[in-house]
């Protein structure tokens, strides 16, 4: 410990690092046991939704129209010929038929998709059924298409239903959002037709006995848990075998089973990429599934095309009965399993219990640990903070599109230029000094030079926790296991490994290198492999939360030497 430091303050340091790690377990432990108490069976809280309540139109009949459709598709040699093939289908099922060419991230292609008017409604509204051209999705194109021409044949239709074919040059992303693009930023250029889209299914192919309903879109956003429960249930009630998670190949427990579910649930939104193509809808509002339906065997009489029709027939007619979107229903949740789940009012506890102990160590420190009449040297540490949180911010916006590689050096380069501030800020003066340094070239004279006795900054750890616990809040009821899983990596460090922690300058340094904005950069791209956009919200945290703290901490725990911490750092 600093000998500079006043007794009072080296106990509350001593305290509060005491209060962290009692309750970090307990928050740990509290999230282990979460499945055993507070799991709730789901339920429907909109009760227009009426899943099953009508008989299906999806006979065999159309099943067979299906099956026909699938070996015409087969023989046609090009792309263009399947798009015309495709085209003739739907206006033979009265849709209106479009074509969208476009262009997107280097990939050329076409889309082509079908609006079957409403026979009740004013076109002011319209769902979605999306499924991806390729060899592998022949069974969806030729159910899509047989469930089209069953639906033409019905009278209860009061939304607009359209049927979009997606190209692409890898897995038919770059199709669905041009569609979306075109259609919500730029409707003049085509797919605005059909109104407002309340709903968006997105057709997958299985490889497994079941059908999985993915929930999780990019960044983690989920939609209503409504519609997870409408898939859900539809495809139950036609004895297919469903799951919200790809399903494990040995049996567990029913206490295990839940919580691996649920744990790879949050790892899906900890990795925050597009995981699924319907988060694509989901960043536009558009509440949204990904259901992977299992691929019959080619000798199969149909029974199975007729299960999985009259199941996206339940779907699409419970959303066709809401005559508003998903609202009453639960947007932040952790499936533990396809028939129960953990609402953010029960789970966001372990989390805020691990995290709440920056607040009770930043008020311990500025207002019981040293009399009211020394709470002015709180004024260096104000303006050190603040330089870093400027410094965040400006690492943020100055490199918006470089490579990862250079925004991590831009990282370490900015925590040497405040590592060789900090110890030339001494009071409240010294700022514009520091600011004429640097406009001028000149150096620094003896009054703004470091000084090897000064008081040990323990106001800076205080405004840095401070700052932290509402970044970390904030990012919990955005993204739960998000949260969590940056809490797991920093608490423990950043706020038990202190001024008064013990163990060496050695140790200390080396285990801060291993918890800074660099490596939690590259631990989360090593292990989630993001894409691009899901990066682009973890350098948003690394920057703006996580290196203000981080530099604060390395300030004063390991030296008040600047030449010392350049070097090592």
């Amino acid at each position: 410990p600093d000998p500079l430091m006043a007794p009072p303050l080296e106990g509350v340091l001593k305290g509060a690092r005491i209060l962290g790690t009692v309750l970090f377990f307990v928050g740990m432990t509290w999230l282990v046991v979460l499945p055993m108490g507070v799991e709730r069976r789901t339920y429907f809280s909109e009760n227009a939704l009426l899943v099953n309540a009508a008989r299906s139109s999806f006979a065999s009949r159309h099943a067979h129209k299906g099956r026909d459709i699938a070996p015409r598709i087969a023989d046609l040699a090009t792309r263009d010929a399947v798009w015309d093939f495709l085209g003739d289908e739907m206006e033979t099922a009265g849709m209106e038929v479009h074509r969208q060419p476009f262009s997107l991230r280097g990939c050329k292609g076409m889309n082509v998709y079908g609006v079957l008017r409403s026979l009740h409604g004013d076109s002011k509204e319209s769902m979605v059924l999306s499924v991806p051209l390729g060899e592998n999705n022949q069974h969806l194109v030729t159910l899509t298409m047989a469930l089209a021409h069953a639906l033409h044949e019905v009278s209860w239709l009061a939304k607009d239903f359209i049927v979009l074919f997606t190209d692409g040059c890898s897995d038919a992303r770059e199709g669905l959002d041009a569609w979306l693009e075109d259609r919500f930023r730029a409707p003049s250029r085509g797919g605005g037709e059909g109104g407002i889209l309340r709903a968006a299914l997105f057709l997958e192919s299985s490889r497994n006995r079941q059908a999985i309903v993915h929930a999780v879109g990019k960044h983690g956003f989920l939609p209503n848990l409504d519609l997870v429960n409408v898939g859900v249930y539809a495809l139950d009630a036609q004895r297919i075998p469903v799951a919200v998670t790809s399903p494990w190949d040995f049996d567990l427990g029913r206490f295990m089973k839940s919580w691996t579910t649920g744990l790879r649930f949050a790892a899906s939104q900890i990795c925050g990429g597009p995981l699924d193509r319907h988060g694509s809808f989901l960043l536009y509002n558009v509440d949204a599934l990904t259901i992977q339906l299992p691929t019959p065997p080619p000798n199969e009489d149909g029974s199975a095309m007729v299960q999985q029709g009259r199941a996206l027939e339940a779907i699409l007619r419970a959303v066709n009965n809401m005559v508003e979107g998903f609202h009453q229903s639960f947007f932040f949740y952790l499936l533990m399993s396809p028939s129960s789940f953990i609402s953010i009012g029960n789970y966001i506890g372990p989390q805020l219990t691990m995290i709440v102990s920056f607040v009770f160590a930043s008020i311990a420190v500025t207002y019981f640990a040293e009399p009211s009449g020394r709470l002015s040297r709180s004024g260096p540490a104000i303006i050190r903070i603040l330089l870093a949180y400027v410094l965040g911010w400006i690492l943020l916006h100055i490199f918006p599109s470089a490579r990862a590689e250079i925004r991590v050096w831009s990282i370490g380069i900015a925590a040497i230029l405040l590592l060789w501030i900090f110890p030339r800020i001494q009071d409240e003066g010294s700022l514009s000094r520091l600011v004429s340094l640097l406009a001028d070239g000149k150096k620094l004279g003896a009054s703004s030079s470091p000084s090897s006795t000064s008081p040990s900054p323990p106001w800076l750890l205080s405004h840095a926790w401070a700052g932290t616990f509402v970044g970390m809040l904030v990012l919990s009821f955005l993204n739960f296991p998000y949260g969590t899983a940056v809490a797991i990596f920093l608490v423990p460090s950043l706020l038990l490994l202190g001024p008064t922690s013990p163990g060496s300058l050695l140790r200390k340094r080396i285990w801060l290198c291993l918890v800074s904005p660099i490596a939690l950069i590259l631990v989360y791209q090593w292990m989630a492999h993001p894409d691009p956009e899901a990066m682009q919200i973890m350098y948003s945290f690394a920057c703006v939360v996580h290196f203000p703290v981080w530099v604060a901490h390395w300030y004063s725990t390991t030296s008040q030497s600047s030449i010392t911490s350049l070097l090592w750092w």
